[in-house]
């Protein structure tokens, strides 16, 4: 490979190292928020449960909505998450195709 050639495969290289750290660290933050919707949701439902068979106060009730609306809000910076997930696996991908383009690779490509 000449030199130039040599510069991009490194390029690429570092990007696809890039993605997978980014991949990586997007993982360990969807799983916590997993874990967060779901005590927020078996929280919510045990102050509705309780509040409703009359073993606490109707506070219980206003406990219940608000674990509601953070388990709404969760999910939705969950699925922001996945998204950028998702980005980063694509971007992965490319930069992966680009390198192949380099060595013998690109013969395994598909064709379109």
């Amino acid at each position: 490979m000449t030199e130039t050639v040599s510069q991009a495969a490194s390029a690429y290289q570092n990007r696809i190292a890039q993605a997978d750290a980014q991949i990586a660290s997007l993982d360990r933050v969807s799983a916590r928020l997993a874990n967060l919707r779901t005590v927020a949701f078996l929280s919510s439902l045990v102050a509705g449960a309780l509040s409703y068979f009359q073993k606490i106060e109707t506070w219980g009730y206003g406990a219940s909505i608000l674990g509601l609306v953070l388990y709404i809000l969760l999910a939705v910076w969950h699925h922001q998450i996945h998204r950028k997930e998702n980005r980063a696996g694509l971007f992965r991908a490319i930069n992966l195709r680009a390198l192949d383009r380099f060595s013998e690779a690109w013969k395994d490509l598909p064709e379109r």
